[in-house]
């Protein structure tokens, strides 16, 4: 028998924001919110994979 060890990671999309729960919202409405953070960190990420890209290959032309 051998043992299974998981350690979490943390990757970029967690938050520790809590939503409120005193005002529920229309889950339309829910949904909307999540899809607008997630495509404002899909267009971050992409821009932070792009200057990453841009500053390499200036490495690679000096």
């Amino acid at each position: 028998m051998s043992a299974v060890v998981f350690d979490r990671i943390g990757f970029g999309t967690e938050t520790t924001q809590v939503t409120p729960v005193s005002t529920p919202r229309p889950r339309d409405q829910e949904f909307r919110v999540a899809l607008d953070r997630y495509i404002a960190a899909y267009i971050a990420d992409q821009k932070r994979r792009t200057e990453g890209g841009n500053a390499a290959s200036q490495l690679d032309g000096e």
